[in-house]
């Protein structure tokens, strides 16, 4: 992509991601691409912060939207508080 602005590399975002996850003692869950809805634990599991309306487009979405979400997800789970 030529339009004059910088970007980083795929192993800098890769770099990237590793560090915002490990900030919050998280890792990518291996059932990113194909998650299984219907098997939800109730603590500390990113599938219960994905709404509704995304579980159903899924499939459909490009990678980087998955990711993106599933990150917000996982951390989010992760600061769940529970007695």
């Amino acid at each position: 992509m030529d339009d004059g602005k910088e970007y980083i590399d795929d192993n800098q975002f890769t770099s990237l991601v590793s560090v915002i996850l490990a900030e919050y003692g998280c890792r990518i869950p291996v059932d990113l691409l194909s998650p299984q809805w219907d098997i939800i634990r109730k603590v500390h599991d990113w599938r219960n912060y994905i709404p509704d309306k995304m579980k159903k487009v899924w499939d459909k979405l490009p990678f980087n939207v998955k990711l993106a979400l599933c990150i917000v997800a996982e951390i989010t789970a992760s600061l769940e508080e529970w007695d």
